[in-house]
């Protein structure tokens, strides 16, 4: 069945990120969010995490490009998740040159909230199952069926003729949807 859940945390760079990982005080924030419970507490809490949970998997992400509005990403937001692993170094240049191009339209359009290309950092080598992911995000249901509505009508000939070619530079793995259940600030 794979994974039911995705957390997201996003650092002002690479190096904040490798130093928060090495350094994870998750005890120190707990007790940061909840000042007035006790240590007994924090540990019935931190037990009972553990056991709702197998954190099988954790991949590191850089943002390679994106397109963004004013969406407020808020509880309901919805997102799309595609996977792929790159099969040919042009594939970052095809999906900014090709593929966001379209997606700034259909943003523009108020079909799409924000776009992004992540490319994965760690693990890495060849036996990866994805090397990238593209995220699409949308305010709402109706927002996400107006663009499956309309994807790709939009495209001029030679748009589409680019992207039969650029879809050649990837291995679409899979497609997931998502709905964002929480947010931290």
């Amino acid at each position: 069945q794979g994974s039911q859940f995705l957390t997201v945390t996003l650092f002002a760079s690479l190096e904040n990120m490798l130093k928060a990982i090495n350094s994870l005080d998750v005890y120190g924030y707990a007790k940061k969010a909840y000042p007035t419970k006790t240590d007994k507490d924090l540990n019935a809490i931190f037990d009972k995490t553990g056991k709702s949970r197998d954190m099988s998997n954790q991949v590191l992400f850089k943002m390679v490009d994106q397109v963004t509005s004013d969406v407020d990403l808020k509880v309901g937001t919805l997102a799309t998740w595609v996977i792929m692993k790159q099969l040919d170094d042009s594939y970052e240049k095809v999906e900014s040159e090709i593929f966001k191009p379209w997606h700034k339209q259909m943003v523009d359009q108020g079909k799409m909230g924000n776009w992004g290309l992540l490319r994965a950092i760690l693990p890495a080598g060849s036996e990866v199952y994805g090397t990238h992911i593209t995220f699409s995000m949308y305010k709402d249901e109706a927002q996400l069926a107006a663009f499956m509505e309309d994807s790709g009508g939009t495209m001029d000939l030679m748009t589409q003729l680019a992207v039969k070619d650029g879809i050649k530079t990837r291995d679409q793995k899979e497609v997931k949807l998502a709905k964002l259940i929480m947010t931290v600030k």
